[in-house]
């Protein structure tokens, strides 16, 4: 976008994952992370015009970003965070800041909704920290009847691109593709005893899924037991490390998720382990790199053995169908934008032709007063604006 290029009602500016480095993004975070920047800001800013200033932030872990309302050129924009905020007084923010207007900010802001504009496409929580920063800028009097209008739009294309495609229906997460593989042999999973082997980050993932279709039965283990507690899933059974392996039989799906180099479970472990288990279905899902089970006991009958290439298939193919979904979901926003666009024109259109109305009608009502004093000619001068309007074919 051209430096002179101005916005008319709508001015989209800030930093990204894509297009900023982490220690500008973090200035951001430390910059505008406050009701008081909130407010220095806006302040910094002012009016536009005879027109009330309206600002909405926007802030989420990739992104910082500030919807401003009414007429705005990219050198303005930059002058006043510069000169506002001393932070920025060594960073050519030009190079490190996007900068969108009108129709391309509004389409910007319905992708970033959709979560089109996201470091996961399709994520699910993005639509919430937008909801979150709009509300945020109600309470703090940052915005009003033009941001109501635009985000009022925004969250409700949010709502056709989630029921009309499928982007938030494949998720492309290694958690929920253990998820999935696990759906693929259990026809009924919540009535299957789950254990997870690890404690780290990629564990509690793992966990969240399960826990979030209100798994009952879950159960953790871990070498270290603080690390279980400090994963705070309250929800979830502990299993002493010690008692694992003679433990192992009960469960129907196992998921292992350890930075161990080693296999943990061999096939030494697996000896007796038919026997115990009998004809039951088992799933073992090994999330680790390097791998946690050895994958010569994969042929024991009954047994479903899965590592992470398995995983990654399931996360390829599940980001193949969104991106499919992606460009249905372009299709709405770009309907939506020029849904919005229209709507504007006609109040804007409504609001003019008001005017024009009534200006014809003081100056009827003035004529007539002249040549027809202590007389009332308003309801003459009415139909008289009327058909001078209609005339113009500014009337449907």
């Amino acid at each position: 976008m051209s430096s002179l290029a101005q916005s008319k009602f709508l001015f989209y500016c800030g930093v990204h994952y894509a297009s900023c480095p982490v220690d500008i993004r973090e200035i951001w975070a430390q910059t505008f992370g406050t009701p008081d920047a909130h407010q220095v800001l806006f302040q910094a800013f002012g009016h536009d015009g005879d027109q009330a200033f309206e600002m909405v932030p926007i802030s989420t872990c990739n992104r910082f970003e500030l919807c401003l309302f009414g007429s705005w050129s990219q050198d303005q924009v930059l002058n006043t965070l510069s000169t506002c905020f001393p932070a920025f007084a060594t960073t050519d923010l030009k190079k490190v800041m996007r900068f969108f207007t009108d129709t391309e900010a509004l389409h910007h802001l319905f992708c970033v909704s959709c979560s089109l504009d996201s470091l996961i496409l399709g994520e699910t929580q993005i639509l919430g920290q937008i909801k979150n920063s709009f509300f945020t800028s109600q309470q703090e009097k940052l915005s009003g009847t033009q941001a109501q209008q635009v985000f009022d739009r925004c969250f409700h294309v949010a709502k056709r691109v989630r029921h009309e495609t499928d982007l938030h229906h494949h998720s492309i997460s290694l958690g929920h593709a253990a998820l999935e593989m696990a759906k693929r042999i259990f026809e009924n999973i919540l009535n299957c005893k789950i254990l997870i082997v690890g404690a780290g980050s990629v564990a509690k993932i793992v966990a969240k899924h399960f826990l979030s279709l209100n798994h009952k039965n879950l159960t953790i283990t871990n070498r270290n037991p603080d690390r279980i507690h400090q994963l705070q899933l309250a929800t979830i059974f502990h299993l002493p490390w010690e008692d694992l392996f003679q433990n192992l039989f009960k469960f129907d799906i196992v998921i292992t998720a350890t930075a161990s180099s080693q296999f943990l479970i061999t096939h030494d472990h697996m000896a007796h382990y038919r026997k115990q288990r009998g004809a039951r279905l088992t799933t073992f899902i090994d999330i680790s790199v390097p791998r946690n089970m050895d994958p010569q006991w994969a042929d024991l009958e009954n047994l479903f053995l899965f590592d992470i290439d398995d995983l990654e298939k399931v996360v390829e193919k599940n980001n193949f169908l969104r991106q499919q979904a992606k460009s249905q979901a372009i299709h709405i926003i770009e309907e939506e934008v020029q849904f919005f666009l229209q709507n504007k024109a006609n109040r804007e259109n409504s609001k003019n032709i008001g005017n024009f109305h009534a200006s014809i009608v003081d100056t009827v009502v003035y004529e007539l007063n002249k040549s027809f004093p202590n007389q009332d000619h308003h309801v003459l001068a009415k139909a008289i604006a009327k058909k001078i309007i209609a005339q113009h074919k500014l009337l449907k």
